[in-house]
């Protein structure tokens, strides 16, 4: 079994959405206790930074929060797409390309996780080809940006995921991730009424467990 680590390391100069400052983290020692030389460290930050998902309430008045979503939605059949060669928006006929199986959580790899830095012009799906990865049942979408949409009016690509009950994980490092089916896993952390939560999400790379998991859930693609 391999698993491989996808998430963003929390850090002060970490990439965040439109290089906001007051989305970056502040992380500094709490307290040190003299008596005992125990150390405590606080952590301050925007939950929509780093790698998390994003819930309904986030775009949708009266939208459910992280807590809502069953657990089972966590622990996936997955596969990564690989699209760091092209630039800009990645359209319809691009997915169609490739051999994506139904009733997958589809991570995107996209020239982000070779740019790292935040770009105005950062790779994400068209709202069409969104659409199209809803259509095959698709249990969800992951990307390497700090957004799974940017500048588009009215988050079309937010509402279009969240209508069809796809999950949204945000701000993933695919930089040593090759394509191909994985197992998802990517537990948020439990906050009350949030609209967005940190994960640590892994790829398990065990075809064993892999097919495992697709029979227990009744889908032998």
């Amino acid at each position: 079994m391999k698993i491989i680590d996808i998430s963003t390391l929390i850090e002060p100069d970490m990439q965040v959405y439109k290089n906001k400052q007051e989305k970056r983290p502040q992380i500094g020692v709490a307290a040190i206790i003299p008596q005992n030389g125990v150390r405590e460290t606080a952590l301050s930050f925007n939950l929509h930074t780093g790698t998390h998902i994003d819930a309904p309430s986030h775009i949708l008045e009266g939208g459910a929060f992280t807590e809502d979503y069953d657990l089972e939605k966590f622990f996936v059949p997955a596969v990564v797409l690989d699209f760091s060669s092209k630039k800009g928006l990645i359209e319809l006929e691009d997915l169609e390309a490739k051999d994506i199986p139904f009733n997958h959580f589809v991570i995107i790899k996209s020239v982000n996780s070779i740019e790292r830095n935040f770009s105005q012009e950062f790779a994400f799906v068209s709202v069409a080809g969104l659409d199209y990865l809803a259509k095959r049942g698709s249990l969800g979408i992951g990307i390497d940006a700090s957004g799974v949409e940017f500048g588009q009016a009215g988050h079309p690509g937010h509402r279009l995921l969240f209508a069809n009950n796809m999950i949204i994980l945000e701000g993933l490092d695919l930089l040593d991730v090759d394509e191909g089916r994985y197992i998802l896993n990517f537990f948020p952390i439990k906050i009350t009424k949030s609209d967005a939560a940190p994960v640590r999400a892994v790829l398990i790379d065990d075809s064993n467990l892999y097919l495992t998991l697709l029979n227990s859930s009744g889908d032998n693609e």
